[in-house]
């Protein structure tokens, strides 16, 4: 691969306190196991080194570190993370540098030595304001410690960012609306809200299937989808993609704009994707293969687009966000040649349903239209 482009980088910790009932990302309960996360510190450090020491890339204007819980990690691991990366290829003064964090394992002290080394947004996975809810969910943590930890890190100087997740077993709408209006009294800066997804095979998955857990409330795909936009718009948070919200355009997550405006990105960690722009590769999501040692990187694999597959994408990342479908982008997937004529017809009959608006330089979705989101590519393919 080619990271000569890579301005955005992801690095994945696949540590966590505990796994929470809902998630299906690749991660591990480690929390007692500092010899494992310094490990893991050692080969990732390594792992930017092989991918950016040969590389002429421009100095990373975004570094986003997810997981699992990063947070887990000591803030001295965290910055030789940002120390490596500089070394390399310099980070713009101006970047966004992302920390997720779980609540239950951030204290002041930790706060002010992250902002030391570099951090200066914290994403915080509070998830909910309801304790019961939160046990239901396998957080560690109550809602009082996440707004604790919120305010502590408005007080250090960070950005801040809070997930939150609807359609909740035993909730409902009325409830969810007046927690939003709690939370952007708050003054975050960023709002994640997103839909529960029950994947299979989770314990939340497992529970529902038994009887054990309270069935999701039915019809929140599009019913609570619009009501959250809705409401938010009302308090100020602009909904500029399907599930993300902020007040105004510079406190929007930048490292996330730059995978919805398919820009490459370097991804580090076991089960992290990185993409040229024309190539996608993907570490093995196998912690323990991804800590032996490589010949000549780590185990993983990759594909070369095709013209087809780099269309679906500016597609299906475009009608993400409200500002929608870049057409110069769009243009060069097609290039020598314009955009083919039936997509052009098929974009405005999704005009005349009042499913996206039209203008010289994009196709941007409604609201109707980002509520269907995911079908809004497949319409501008069809063929009759």
């Amino acid at each position: 691969m080619n990271y000569n482009k890579v301005e955005h980088i992801y690095i994945h910790v696949p540590f966590c306190v505990s796994k929470c009932s809902y998630c299906a990302f690749y991660s591990l309960p480690a929390p007692h196991l500092p010899a494992l996360r310094e490990s893991f510190v050692s080969q990732a450090t390594r792992e930017l080194t092989f991918r950016l020491a040969r590389t002429q890339a421009p100095s990373a204007k975004t570094i986003y570190m997810g997981g699992g819980t990063p947070s887990l990690l000591a803030p001295d691991q965290i910055a030789r993370f940002l120390d490596t990366i500089s070394q390399l290829v310099g980070i713009d003064s101006n970047a966004e540098i992302t920390l997720e964090a779980n609540p239950a394992t951030l204290g002041p002290r930790d706060l002010a030595a992250l902002k030391y080394a570099g951090v200066n947004r914290l994403s915080i996975g509070l998830q909910s304001l309801h304790d019961d809810t939160l046990k239901l969910l396998g957080r560690v943590h109550n809602a009082e410690e996440g707004l604790t930890l919120l305010h502590n890190a408005q007080k250090v100087g960070f950005q801040t960012s809070l997930d939150l997740i609807y359609g909740l077993p035993e909730q409902s709408e009325e409830q969810w609306v007046k927690d939003l209006g709690t939370v952007v009294k708050t003054g975050v800066s960023h709002l994640s809200c997103y839909a529960l997804s029950v994947e299979p095979g989770t314990p939340l998955s497992n529970g529902i299937i038994k009887g054990e857990t309270p069935k999701p409330p039915a019809d929140t795909d599009a019913t609570w989808f619009r009501r959250t936009h809705e409401t938010l718009a009302n308090l100020g948070f602009e909904g500029y993609e399907v599930s993300n919200f902020a007040p105004t355009t510079d406190q929007r997550s930048q490292h996330n704009l730059a995978y919805w405006s398919n820009k490459p990105y370097l991804g580090v960690g076991p089960g992290a994707h990185s993409f040229d722009g024309q190539i996608r590769r993907w570490n093995t999501p196998d912690l323990n293969a991804w800590l032996e040692p490589w010949n000549p990187e780590p185990p993983g694999d990759s594909e070369l687009l095709t013209q087809d597959d780099r269309v679906l994408e500016t597609l299906m990342l475009g009608f993400r966000t409200k500002q929608g479908v870049n057409l110069q982008q769009l243009t060069e997937q097609f290039h020598p040649h314009p955009i083919p004529q039936n997509l052009t017809n098929n974009a405005e009959s999704l005009e005349r349903e009042s499913l996206i608006n039209i203008t010289t330089t994009h196709w941007g979705p409604t609201l109707n239209g980002l509520a269907l989101a995911d079908a809004l590519p497949l319409r501008v393919l069809e063929t009759d």
